[in-house]
């Protein structure tokens, strides 16, 4: 594995709290990062922050006031957002694209482009 030098620097990963955003979040702490984890899953964020030796936020992406909070949290824990990885979303069905109906305009899309959009945009300021 390739070693990066991310000591001093603070991140946040949406959706931190299992597989890809876990696997980064895990990345992130081994590469010297202190890392805040925001997941919807309030539980498992707490979970995740706890095993990698870093915090967690209980954060809805795609809910403006929840993620202007989550901001002031961690502005309370870290003096600045050096890394914002924006990976939370919520995935639709496991099946082959031609035997399901088009996720585009669906709640799950709308609500994962939704919350990407927030979250970078309160977040990057």
């Amino acid at each position: 594995m390739n070693q990066l030098d991310l000591n001093g620097r603070n991140a946040v990963v949406t959706g931190g709290a299992s597989g890809l955003g876990f696997a980064i979040a895990e990345r992130l702490v081994a590469s010297g990062a202190k890392v805040v984890i925001w997941d919807l899953n309030g539980e498992a964020a707490h979970a995740a922050g706890r095993k990698l030796g870093g915090s967690s936020i209980a954060a809805d992406v795609s809910d403006v006031t929840s993620v202007a909070s989550a901001l002031q949290k961690t502005l309370a824990i870290v003096p600045a957002i050096d890394i914002f990885i924006n990976n939370a979303g919520i995935s639709g069905p496991n099946a082959k694209l031609w035997s399901t109906r088009s996720m585009i305009g669906s709640k799950s899309s709308r609500s994962t482009s939704k919350g990407r959009s927030i979250a970078a945009g309160r977040s990057c300021r």
